[in-house]
């Protein structure tokens, strides 16, 4: 019983320090990672317009993600 309070203890400090982790990199990680999310959404609504249309709207989508990626890849060489 005590080993196991004492890894959870461990696993609480472990993720308290992950959260209290503000690095650069984290930060653009999680940009990223929200970033990638809102293109698939995109994406997704991009389907119910016409050819041209959903075109120009997958172009758009693929493009922010695109630029949120080349500034996370220049922050993190910073």
């Amino acid at each position: 019983m005590r080993q196991v309070e004492a890894d959870a203890a461990k696993d609480r400090a472990d993720a308290l320090a992950k959260v209290a982790d503000k690095s650069v990199g984290a930060v653009v990680d999680s940009a990223v990672t929200q970033a990638e999310g809102e293109t698939k959404v995109a994406l997704a609504q991009c389907e119910a317009l016409d050819a041209d249309a959903q075109k120009a709207c997958k172009d758009k989508a693929n493009a922010h993600l695109d630029a949120v990626k080349a500034k996370a890849k220049a922050a993190k060489s910073d």
